[in-house]
Parts: C-alpha cells; structure tokens; sequence
C-alpha cells in the first residue's frame, strides 16, 4: 500500500468512527469545477483587480462606472461562477451527508455548487450569489433579477424602489460576515470529532480560526489541500492533492470499512 493510500485509509477509519463530521470547503474546491479563485499568486482574481475599489462595501454603494464593471465582468469571464457545475469532490462530500457520515459543510465559497450536488446543511459563512437584498428595506431578490435590474438602470449599484441600495448577498470587504453563519460555524466546530479542510488554504478569518478551535475541542483534524496551511502542524493528517480526486477515494474507502 502506498503512502496516499494509506492515508486516505486512515481519513476513511477517522470517518467512520466519529460521531460528528464537519466539512470546511474554501476556494480550492471551487478551483476544480472552473472557477477562478481570488487570491492565487499570478492567477487569483486580486491580482488582476483592485479589491478595494470593486469588492470593497465603501466603494460599492458610491457606485461603479457600468461599462468598466462590465469590461472586467467579461474580461476575467465571471459567467462560469453562474454556470459551473459541481465537482466529484463536491459529489463526495454530498454521499457522504447522505451516508449519514457527515453533519455539516461550512464554507468560504458563494457558488451554492454543494448544494447542486446535493448537500442539504451548507452553512455558507461569506454568503451566497444565489440572492441579492435592499440594504434599507431588505427586500430580496434573485441573482437573474439584480442582473436586469443593473441593465434596466443601467447602475451599479441598482437602487430599490424604496431608495435603498441593492446588493448581492456575498460578504464584501468591510462588511461583517453573516453573524447567523458565523455562530452556527463555531458552535459545530467546538463539537465535532473530525473536521475535514478540503481545499482551503486557512488565511482567510475569522473562518481559518474553526481548524484550531475543532483541534482544541479535541477533534482530528483532516487537511485536504493542494498547497501547506499555516495548521499543517496540528493536523492529524495532511494530503497534498485535488479534493476532487481524493475525496471519492476516501467515500470509497469509508464504504469499504464499513
């Protein structure tokens, strides 16, 4: 048995014998399925754009020049975050819900793409695309109708009927994450028996802190992920691979122990 075998066995035997599995899914997950993540050297989306002139709250409800938005829409293709499907990693971790081996996935990406493939609790702890909502009347609407509301206006941002401001459902720079998501998250890390990092480099807070406060709470914890951690060193296990490729290896693994 080779070393990536045997680890993914051992991820399978952790799997099995918890009683409470939580997943934490970041960019790398998204990577897989075609998406552009943001902060990737040479290739991540904030290398080619300013955040905090186009994803900063301040600069948001002061207002975008439409064309310019609409060049860099078109030039870094965004359209594949409303196009693109689930991977076998997000697969996986849905068969593993089902299987009744996994609780929760919290995660840092807004593309609902775990939901697609059929997981039911996803704690989305940045937000989702799939809604948009008045900043002063919190009315709420769908991603297709904020689109034709910024071309019926011809502005970004599209104001509501009520005055407010409308705006896209994903946590900007400035803003707080959503306190529900955020409460919800460190409550199921404190008690969990496995947490699962599948594709997240861990930079990224207060999100990075749940490894360390499930590890604290006396949890394994599983790092899936390209690249190293700052909590590689307090991992149980740590494999440097795809998560769509390792995560159905470890769903086989899990239904051939058990």
């Amino acid at each position: 048995m080779g070393w990536l075998e045997e680890e993914t066995r051992k991820v399978a035997e952790f799997i099995n014998k918890s009683r409470l599995t939580v997943a934490l899914s970041g960019a790398g997950m998204s990577t897989e399925s075609d998406i552009p993540d943001f902060r990737s050297p040479g290739t991540g989306i904030w290398e080619k754009i300013d955040p905090m002139k186009f994803a900063h709250i301040g600069s948001y409800t002061k207002g975008f020049d439409l064309k310019e938005v609409m060049g860099l829409i078109k030039g870094m293709d965004i359209s594949k975050l409303t196009h693109a499907e689930p991977n076998e990693g997000h697969k996986a971790l849905a068969e593993l819900e089902r299987m009744g081996k996994l609780s929760c996935i919290i995660t840092q990406n807004v593309d609902m793409l775990h939901q697609k493939a059929g997981s039911k609790n996803v704690v989305e702890a940045h937000g989702s695309i799939r809604t948009s909502s008045c900043m002063k009347c919190k009315r709420e609407i769908d991603m297709e109708e904020f689109i034709n509301e910024v071309i019926g206006q011809q502005k970004i941002p599209p104001i509501c009927d009520c005055g407010g401001i409308i705006k896209p459902d994903v946590v900007f720079f400035g803003e707080a994450l959503p306190q529900d998501a955020l409460k919800t998250s460190f409550a199921y890390a404190q008690k969990c028996e496995l947490m699962l990092v599948c594709g997240s480099s861990l930079v990224v807070y207060p999100v990075a802190e749940l490894p360390q406060l499930a590890k604290g709470s006396g949890a394994n914890l599983v790092i899936i992920n390209l690249g190293p951690t700052p909590y590689d060193g307090m991992a149980n296990i740590i494999i440097h691979d795809k998560v769509a490729e390792s995560l159905p290896k470890i769903v086989e693994e899990v239904k051939a122990l058990a």
